[in-house]
């Protein structure tokens, strides 16, 4: 698994809302629904180990990013690290995981929303 840190995250965050017809970068939020609803960094999308069918394949709107960032709460967060590795089984490039999570995010100032 790759790692990314809070610095790269936020410059991609940056360059993706500068850019938003581009597909610089996607986040996908791998905690629970009730957290994700409770706060997520902006503009991150929900997705959680069980909605990824390996049988399927991989899912073109997400693949066609140049970056896909995967991040839970904290370090201590499994449920990011999982959806990582399933994604690296199916075989999407650029897959890093942001092991900070919205914790980091949080204590940086960096944008956050509430909400589906």
């Amino acid at each position: 698994i790759d790692l990314i840190s809070l610095d790269r995250v936020a410059a991609l965050h940056a360059k993706q809302n500068a850019e938003p017809k581009k597909r610089h970068l996607i986040l996908l939020d791998a905690r629970s629904d009730q957290r994700y609803t409770a706060g997520h960094i902006a503009g991150a999308e929900h997705l959680q180990i069980s909605d990824v069918n390996t049988d399927l394949g991989r899912d073109p709107r997400i693949e066609s990013y140049d970056n896909i960032v995967v991040y839970a709460d904290n370090p201590g967060s499994a449920s990011s690290r999982a959806l990582t590795k399933r994604l690296l089984r199916i075989r999407y490039d650029d897959v890093y995981m942001f092991p900070g999570g919205l914790d980091a995010w949080v204590r940086a100032g960096l944008p956050t929303e509430s909400g589906e």
